[in-house]
């Protein structure tokens, strides 16, 4: 499902499909982050915090922040130049 509709909303496809752990991968990380959220929605601070630790040191301080990172650095090329185009227009 995942692959289909990053397939509608951007005409590339990630090639998810082929990854048989990967359904499994994301499962994990969805019931980690459901761990967390208590922790998150009483320390709200702790996450901005986290966003500003460089991504070699978060890799290894958590064992889902690669898969993550992956997957936001391939979805990067096509929501790029959506965000810069938001940005733009917030600016003006």
């Amino acid at each position: 499902m995942h692959s289909l509709l990053y397939l509608y909303s951007f005409g590339d496809s990630m090639d998810t499909l082929s990854d048989l752990d990967y359904g499994q991968d994301w499962l994990s990380i969805l019931h980690n982050d459901l761990q967390t959220r208590l922790v998150k929605r009483h320390f709200p601070w702790l996450i901005n915090t986290l966003y500003a630790i460089p991504p070699n040191i978060m890799a290894k301080l958590s064992t889902d922040f690669p898969k993550m990172e992956s997957f936001t650095q391939a979805m990067l090329p096509n929501i790029g130049p959506i965000l810069i185009r938001e940005n733009e227009k917030r600016d003006v």
